[in-house]
């Protein structure tokens, strides 16, 4: 019995040596290092790409019609308000119309804009376009004020710039409290009920 264990463990021992044999331990190392191999030259093709891909992304934005500047086109807006914000576009829309933040931007300096109520969506397509979507104020009635005029909008925000008397808006004369800052609406109790009829007047023939 004692000498088939010793047997046993000489034959396990044997294996053993076997496996672990240089010439294993070489095809292992060889398959290792194959691998390592391989994968540097997965990352390498792949760096390649990313490389050659910005490469050429910089060629074709690089080409005259990328860099021209952008057409914005305001959606729906009412008349004489697309003109009174077309200073603030061309002070938005300087570079060309590939810029990644032109859209915010615009969107950013709609949004300020006291004709702006809200900005909806601000869209770029792939001829040059940027579609400005908002909600728009529109020109309301003229108050009259230490002998100037102040443009109200529709819903009583004050529009920002001077303005002189024209015959198709409303004039509100003799409001006693002072003019708001552009942008915020008239408070008075005197404008309000001026508002109010004017409001409830739009609209009638007469």
């Amino acid at each position: 019995m004692s000498w088939f264990r010793r047997s046993e463990k000489g034959r396990k021992a044997a294996s053993a040596r076997k496996r672990c044999s240089p010439k294993r331990r070489k095809a292992a190392r060889r398959a290792s290092i194959k691998k390592g191999l391989g994968a540097m030259a997965a990352v390498a093709v792949l760096v390649g790409l990313v490389w050659g891909a910005r490469r050429l992304e910089a060629h074709v934005l690089a080409q005259p019609r990328y860099q021209r500047i952008a057409e914005i086109v305001l959606a729906g807006a009412p008349d004489g308000v697309e003109e009174r914000l077309t200073p603030l576009i061309e002070s938005v829309n300087v570079g060309p119309w590939t810029d990644p933040t032109l859209c915010r931007r615009l969107a950013e300096a709609l949004d300020a804009s006291a004709w702006v109520r809200r900005v909806e969506s601000v869209r770029r397509y792939a001829d040059g376009v940027v579609v400005a979507t908002c909600d728009y104020r529109s020109p309301g009635m003229l108050f009259q004020y230490g002998g100037e005029f102040f443009l109200s909008a529709d819903d009583g925000v004050r529009m920002p710039g001077r303005y002189s008397y024209h015959p198709s808006l409303v004039v509100v004369q003799g409001v006693a409290g002072q003019p708001p800052e552009p942008g915020k609406a008239w408070t008075g109790p005197d404008a309000v009920a001026a508002m109010a009829l004017f409001d409830h007047l739009r609209g009638e023939p007469f």
